[in-house]
């Protein structure tokens, strides 16, 4: 049960960083976008 509650809480700690990640590779690749289109 312990280790189930261990993995619960890793788990919600790593989600947020992948998806802050995401969010940064998103903007960073629409900046490139508007310098091309510039």
């Amino acid at each position: 049960m312990a280790v189930v509650a261990i993995i619960a809480i890793l788990a919600l700690m790593a989600v947020p960083s992948y998806h802050d990640k995401f969010i940064r590779e998103q903007v960073i690749e629409a900046l490139r976008l508007t310098d091309i289109a510039k």
